[in-house]
């Protein structure tokens, strides 16, 4: 698993981007992946855990969780 922050997160369009701790390049997430996580109220900086896969548009984050 990787860790990020989340960088920017738009409600009403249910997308952002984390930016990996190890630098590189950010990381596309949807609003599902943050239901999945139980992430209700997705705020900027929120440190989160997380697996990545490459899909034809790009990175894009799954498994997320909470960093404790």
């Amino acid at each position: 698993m990787r860790t990020g922050k989340l960088k920017w997160f738009d409600t009403a369009k249910g997308y952002g981007f984390i930016e990996p701790a190890d630098g590189g390049e950010d990381v596309f997430v949807r609003q599902a992946a943050l239901n999945d996580a139980n992430i209700d109220d997705p705020k900027e900086g929120t440190s989160l855990n997380f697996s990545v896969e490459r899909t034809p548009d790009g990175l894009q984050a799954k498994n997320l969780a909470l960093v404790e």
